[in-house]
């Protein structure tokens, strides 16, 4: 099961973070505030598809349509790896 806190413009994530789990991510974090930089850790993410980059991205648009930035803290090794094979670990 995947569990997302969001507390002063940090966002947590704990679980896996594959196909499945993206859905209920996105209704979790759809609450964020945009008026100041958001952090997402994802040091408890425990497994994780390219299902992670697209939702990063995703995050990335909705921060740049409120002029805002994000940061993604303790990424997971797979995820750099993953990020590698596709070409966009500049985007991270």
């Amino acid at each position: 099961m995947t569990s997302v806190t969001v507390e002063n413009n940090l966002v947590n994530i704990q679980g896996p973070v594959t196909y499945h789990q993206i859905p209920e991510i996105l209704i979790s974090t759809k609450a964020i505030s945009w008026d100041k930089p958001l952090k997402i850790d994802l040091k408890e993410v425990t497994d994780l598809d390219t299902s992670l980059l697209s939702l990063i991205f995703e995050w990335k648009r909705q921060a740049s349509v409120n002029n805002q930035n994000i940061e993604i803290i303790n990424n997971p090794p797979n995820l750099k790896i993953l990020s590698k094979l596709y070409g966009v670990e500049a985007y991270l």
